[in-house]
């Protein structure tokens, strides 16, 4: 079965979409942190943690999808699991 060019465009667009929500999540964590606890987080690292934090919830992010999608396809055929 062939993907055609826009499903492949469609998937990029979706996951770059899904990235960019979890970078701008991470940074207002990030930011939340700083700004309440500055005594223990520090500004001059604050894009290390941002990215940190940012990647951190995108991992979450695919394990969650990655679970919702196994779980949807035993749901749909219970004879396959």
């Amino acid at each position: 079965m062939a993907i055609d060019e826009s499903g492949k465009k469609k998937t990029v667009f979706r996951e770059w979409i899904i990235f960019a929500v979890s970078m701008g999540a991470g940074a207002h964590i990030a930011l939340g942190m700083i700004l309440h606890s500055p005594d223990t987080w520090d500004w001059n690292h604050t894009a290390i943690h941002t990215f940190l934090i940012g990647l951190s919830v995108y991992v979450i992010a695919q394990i969650g999808r990655s679970c919702w999608g196994f779980f949807k396809r035993r749901k749909r055929d219970p004879q396959s699991a």
